[in-house]
């Protein structure tokens, strides 16, 4: 059996935290929850902390928001449709 560790961020983590998954067919997107924390969602897309929060609070970022209170998640559907999209990320403006 192989075991796949999934790291999201490139600082380490720590060993009592690491969560493995069997590895199987797909990519690592297809492990994903069905909805991510605002973080997780910018490490994907490649964004920082500053700039995913800002996207949101101005309306800006590319997939839809859910709002509970005052946490943040992004459901990982839409994410992983942008992704694969053909431009893979933010909608280019009109400059």
């Amino acid at each position: 059996m192989t075991v796949q560790t999934l790291t999201l961020f490139d600082e380490p983590t720590p060993a009592r935290v690491t969560r493995t998954r069997t590895a199987r067919r797909g990519s690592a997107l297809d492990d994903l929850p069905p909805s991510l924390d605002l973080m997780s969602a910018a490490a994907l897309l490649g964004i920082g902390r500053t700039c995913a929060y800002a996207l949101v609070r101005r309306g800006a970022w590319p997939t839809p928001v859910l709002r509970v209170g005052r946490c943040i998640r992004i459901p990982t559907a839409p994410l992983v449709e942008l992704l694969r999209s053909a431009g893979g990320g933010f909608p280019q403006s009109a400059d």
